[in-house]
């Protein structure tokens, strides 16, 4: 039995309905005290904030709370609610005082001092049990291990001194005193699991609820009444044992958040910086990170962790976030980099400016939405609730009907000796098999899938976000920072001749080595001193080619804003150089710095060189068009003649899961394992939109590379809300244009999806059918809107064929348990209202069909293998 046996998850759901009773008292309060109060680095009034908000993943059937109150005081920050199809969350208020209502397990409702009952004879009942204290020996009795052993251990020595009673061969004195032996033990058992149940019992129906414990307590009764308590016995043992799977089978549903607690250090090492912004080791303090002010400084070795989420003010260091993303291959931080806690230095020292406390911190925020995630209702739990609580009474009122077709039809009430298994007996098991156990647990696909999805830094506000993607076929996308990496990348380097210019010159010396390593160990020097996105791209390519720009001296470095870098060098290549003015920037910042001749030379030759004969004008433009920034040294002996010129064409570089993934979403191959050649599937296709705010030729590029035909650029916010807005209502009709019988689907799937990384894309995040927000932590501006958050940004568009593919087997293995759980209904029904089987066999039967829903909706935990940084490992799944 399933109703309340399940997890307690985390903080922040906000609503009232969410709450139900477990009977695993102790698992459940370890499991929290692991999974929540371990988490080391909470402030206490963060502790405090949270503690009283914890929730129950699913919900039992028929479980009401009409007849007491609720109040939570939340948060409401995190507290979002899902109020549509697709996910969207509006602000919802409720006051929740969890004093009022403690549930403890073991009774289904356990009422402090301020619980308001159900009415009197309810209300009578809750003094009873607190004026005799009995909570206490209820909770041992259903909780302890002990007891969970003594209720096994006493069963089957009932079981087996019953069998040898009856076996013959025995003496009647040996009999009698195994029978008692067998009383006894049948006794012990029904004190240790029959006690807490009964109470449980007299609750609800004193409060006029009708749940699954409710049926299965009532058929513990009919075998009592009908002579059988060993079945009885059973029937406890079965129910309570498969609980205790059910409630692991559901843990690991959840996945391990925990594991984003455990990479994060308890301590940070703070440090003052000098004049220069080095950090000064000397004045590294240990100190606890709940400790850590935002703005202080913290200083990361090589091999430790960052404590806190931050921002790198000094040093540069290849870094490895695999405790959100997965993935173990490190990249480049850099200063003016964001890195979240728990991310693991592999080389250099780093100083990190705190940005948030560790409640806040990166891994807390993406445990904290994942368990929101959970806990949100999807519109097949809402159902199940709505039905449960309708199919509970049926199956009542189905068993008392049968119980009077039966006797009518000549089957003894309680049994004879021709008829060893009466009309009551019969009707128990009727009771017991019918009871809705694992129609409660199909609920649990959804938290396998938010868990599979969760452990890789992608983030769903709830359950519905798949109902939704599951109808969705057109996705529209933003290009920089979405389909690119929005940073520039080296694309070529190009020596320039400037004949006739006065470009020829040696101007004294050695002539400098025309390789392309010497040209970027020189840009490199100069970028160093430089935090344009140019500069760091050059810095980036050097350190990606195992290009040291250190051996270059540098001197009278001068930044001019908006143009580019000038200084002196020297010491360029192996062997000593005579001094030399270095300039590195735009084209039009080279040509202020240049004559005539040689501006016009230099354009000549830049024109010749360019791909496609195109040029930029400067590199302002660094959003997505090519930009070209040029080198030139001059002698200090003679600066007259240009003896070094080279270009340096960068792009905006696609991300490099884009192609993959954007291919899988047009062919419609996106079922299976993401790749250019796999084949199309033309009924899953979707209709890839770009939605750009950059110039057309920007777009036109990336989209050509990605085969998009459908672009619209230079988009401001309002454009895109509007797009968006266009498309769905277009998509709805495309869908249902000359559908028949046989595609009556298409209608249902004519929903938008929105991917976006920027505060520019958040009113269409918001407008789309399900909104998937490309960003590098929890509190970026785009996340607010989104339905879906992918953290892992080696991800980026991968993660929206995958979505869509989990959703799709979601959708399917729920249709999967729904068949399991109905379909062992009514195969059991038959042969136990007929007396062909015993009650043992169909509770266990029927058990098994509760953890085959389980075990089947676990399955879906194997994609968490499948969403790695940035793609897809192969294989079928």
């Amino acid at each position: 039995m399933w109703a309340r046996s399940v997890l307690v998850v985390g903080p922040t759901s906000c609503r009232a309905q969410a709450s139900f009773t477990s009977p695993f008292w102790t698992s459940r309060n370890v499991l929290q005290s692991r999974q929540i109060s371990k988490i080391p680095r909470l402030s206490e009034p963060a502790r405090n904030r949270n503690a009283h908000s914890l929730i129950i993943v699913a919900h039992g059937v028929g479980h009401s709370h009409s007849g007491h109150s609720h109040t939570h005081s939340h948060d409401h920050e995190d507290c979002k609610h899902d109020h549509d199809d697709h996910g969207h969350h509006q602000d919802h208020d409720h006051d929740h005082e969890h004093d009022d209502h403690c549930h403890v397990e073991g009774f289904g409702h356990c009422h402090s001092d301020n619980s308001k009952s159900a009415n009197w004879l309810h209300g009578l009942l809750i003094s009873i049990l607190k004026f005799t204290r009995l909570r206490p020996l209820l909770q041992w009795l259903e909780g302890s291990a002990f007891s969970s052993i003594a209720k096994i251990v006493l069963f089957l020595a009932a079981a087996g001194t019953s069998w040898a009673a009856g076996s013959g061969g025995r003496g009647a004195a040996t009999v009698s005193t195994l029978r008692s032996f067998s009383v006894a033990a049948i006794a012990g058992v029904f004190f240790f699991a029959g006690a807490p149940a009964a109470v449980d019992l007299a609750l609800d129906l004193s409060a006029l609820r009708i749940d699954t414990h409710v049926l299965m307590n009532l058929a513990v009764i009919g075998t009592l009444v009908t002579g059988f308590p060993l079945e009885g016995a059973l029937l406890l043992v079965l129910f309570q044992t498969s609980h205790a799977v059910e409630h692991l089978l559901t843990e690991k549903a959840q996945g391990n958040l925990q594991a984003l607690y455990d990479a994060v250090p308890d301590h940070a090492d703070v440090v003052q910086l000098d004049a220069e912004g080095a950090p000064l080791i000397e004045t590294a303090q240990r100190v606890l990170a709940k400790q850590v002010a935002l703005e202080d400084i913290m200083l990361v070795k090589p091999g430790t962790q960052v404590p806190l989420d931050g921002s790198i003010v000094y040093g540069r260091a290849l870094v490895s976030v695999e405790h959100i993303t997965g993935e173990s291959l490190p990249s480049l931080k850099r200063q003016g980099d964001d890195i979240p806690a728990g991310a693991l230095c592999h080389d250099g020292i780093l100083a990190v400016k705190a940005l948030r406390t560790a409640e806040d911190s990166t891994p807390a925020r993406i445990a904290r939405l994942a368990r929101d995630a959970q806990a949100q209702r999807p519109q097949l739990r809402s159902w199940l609730e709505h039905f449960g609580e309708i199919y509970s009474k049926l199956v009542i009122l189905a068993t008392v009907v049968s119980l009077g077709v039966m006797v009518a039809t000549g089957v003894p009430f309680l049994g004879s000796a021709g008829a060893e298994r009466g009309a009551l007996y019969r009707g128990m098991g009727l009771l017991t098999v019918a009871s809705p156990c694992a129609l409660v647990m199909v609920p649990l696909a959804y938290v396998s899938a938010i868990a599979a999805v969760a452990s890789r830094g992608i983030l769903l506000k709830g359950g519905r976000v798949f109902d939704a993607l599951d109808r969705c076929r057109t996705v529209g996308v933003d290009k920089t920072g979405t389909l690119t990496t929005g940073r520039l990348a080296v694309t070529s380097m190009k020596r320039l001749e400037l004949n006739g210019s006065g470009g020829g010159g040696g101007g004294g010396g050695k002539k400098i080595k025309k390789s392309q390593s010497v040209a970027l160990e020189i840009a490199a020097a100069l970028s160093l001193r430089s935090s344009h996105p140019v500069s760091d791209a050059i810095v980036e390519e050097s350190v990606r080619k195992k290009v040291n720009p250190g051996s270059i001296r540098v001197s009278d470095f001068q930044l001019v804003a908006g143009g580019g870098v000038m200084a002196m060098i020297e010491n360029i290549g192996e062997e000593s150089q005579p001094g030399y003015e270095a300039y590195f920037g735009s084209i039009d910042y080279i040509s202020s710095q240049l004559s005539g001749e040689q501006v016009e030379a230099l354009r000549r030759a830049i024109t010749s060189s360019a791909t496609n004969g195109r040029s930029n004008k400067g590199n302002e433009n660094i959003d997505g068009s090519s930009t070209i920034s040029i080198l030139v040294l001059k002698s200090s002996n003679d600066s007259a003649a240009l003896n070094y010129v080279w270009m340096f064409t960068l792009e905006d570089t696609l991300r490099s899961v884009s192609a993959a993934a954007v291919s899988a979403l047009q062919k419609g191959s996106w079922a299976g394992p993401q790749s250019t050649t796999a084949p199309a599937v033309p009924s899953r296709a979707c209709h890839v939109v770009m939605l750009t705010g950059d110039n057309e030729a920007s777009a036109a590029r990336i989209a050509d590379k990605l085969g998009i035909d459908h672009v619209m650029s230079g988009l401001n916010p309002e454009d895109k809300l509007r797009e968006i807005g266009t498309l769905r209502i277009t998509s709805s009709q495309d869908q249902g244009v000359g559908i028949n019988k046989k595609n009556k689907k298409a209608s249902r799937r004519s929903g938008v999806i929105m991917v976006g990384d920027g505060l520019n894309d958040a009113a269409a995040l918001a407008t789309a059918d399900v909104g998937i927000a490309i960003a590098s932590n929890t509190t970026a501006a785009a996340t607010l809107a989104a339905d879906a958050v992918v953290i892992n940004e080696g991800a980026g568009m991968a993660a929206v064929p995958l979505l869509l593919r989990i959703a799709r087997a979601t959708r399917y293995v729920v249709a999967q348990n729904l068949i399991l759980a109905f379909g062992s209904i009514v195969v059991l029904a038959g042969p136990t209202v007929l007396g062909f089987m015993p009650l043992w066999l169909a509770v266990m039967l029927h058990e098994g069909s509760t953890l085959l829903v389980a075990l089947n909706s676990l399955r879906l935990l194997r994609f968490s293998s499948v969403l790695g940084a940035g793609k897809e490992r192969e294989g079928h799944n």
